[in-house]
């Protein structure tokens, strides 16, 4: 009896136990870097890294190769152009330039010919950028020659699977037409008081859903732009949110316990659920050094944690 109620209580106790969503499972290592350091993957899947010693590099493998002239590129920016191929802003060289699928940089004439901190190609071929400092961004439109005050503040957006731009402007989220012509598709009155404030994008998921978050709070927002309507998912008090990462399976969120000296921990929201759910602690902030998460066009979550790049597995 004694044996059998032993069993009894071992099986009630993998019963009640909460299943782990997903795990971390290493890739390749990568240079140590900057909190800043651009990383994105490119209309191929493949990975670019900004790395600020050595300039660019693709990951091939399980290693990252150096990018052929990329040399310059030790810091600056990173977009995504209309046709989904990145393009890449130098702090050294105040340029920009397309990344080709074959390697060769192509530069974007004339150069900016100043420092910027965030650059966006939008539907009518224009080129925006954000210079250090400013509050409007600079636009090169098509077959233009200068770049001249864009009169609006363009330089918080997100590009969907389908190629759709969305935009936070002047209190509101809006879709960009083919000429650039801003269609209001929901206000930030809702999640803001009418103020969008430190709201980033964060993706969109399978069904098109738009996710946006302001770091140092606990919720995530995620708007319908078809219906104009937010739903909201929130952390358990008292974790904050750092970033988001969302793809079409599941939105990856780094989150910070100001109880725990600011623990770095991820969670996960599956495509459609209402519950974050915890699958990793990654330690404090000065155990980690560079973080950063970023999810594919596939949908597959990575971590760039100090020195190692680690893919989200579903369990």
């Amino acid at each position: 009896m004694r044996c059998l109620t032993a069993i009894w209580l071992l099986l009630l106790g993998c019963e009640g136990a909460p299943a782990v969503p997903a795990r971390l499972e290493q890739v390749a290592a990568v240079p140590q870097s900057n909190p800043d350091t651009p990383a994105a993957f490119d209309v191929d899947d493949s990975l670019v890294i900004m790395d600020n010693t050595t300039g660019l590099r693709r990951l091939v493998g399980t290693r990252l190769i150096s990018i052929p002239n990329g040399a310059l590129f030790t810091f600056g920016v990173m977009c995504t152009d209309r046709d989904g191929t990145l393009i890449v802003g130098s702090a050294n060289t105040t340029g920009l330039a397309r990344l080709e699928p074959t390697d060769r940089l192509v530069d974007i004439i004339p150069s900016v010919g100043q420092s910027v901190t965030s650059c966006t190609a939008t539907p009518s071929g224009a080129y925006h950028v954000l210079p250090f400092g400013a509050v409007n961004t600079l636009v090169l439109a098509p077959g233009e020659t200068t770049w001249i005050d864009s009169m609006r503040a363009l330089d918080r957006t997100s590009r969907t699977l389908d190629g759709t731009i969305y935009a936070i402007l002047d209190g509101d989220i809006v879709r960009l037409a083919a000429d650039d012509s801003a269609v209001v598709v929901a206000s930030c009155a809702e999640l803001s008081g009418g103020l969008c404030g430190g709201l980033a994008f964060a993706g969109s998921d399978g069904a098109g859903h738009l996710h946006l978050a302001i770091p140092g709070l606990p919720d995530l927002h995620i708007l319908d732009p078809d219906q104009g309507t937010y739903r909201g998912v929130a952390l358990p008090v008292p974790l904050e949110i750092l970033t988001v990462a969302t793809g079409p399976q599941y939105a990856l969120v780094l989150a910070s316990d100001p109880e725990r000296d600011a623990e770095r921990s991820l969670w996960l929201l599956p495509d459609g659920d209402s519950e974050l759910q915890r699958f990793a602690s990654l330690g404090a902030p000065f155990e980690l050094g560079f973080l950063k998460i970023l999810v594919d066009h596939a949908g597959v979550g990575h971590v760039i944690a100090g020195d190692k790049l680690q893919r989200v597995v579903l369990q």
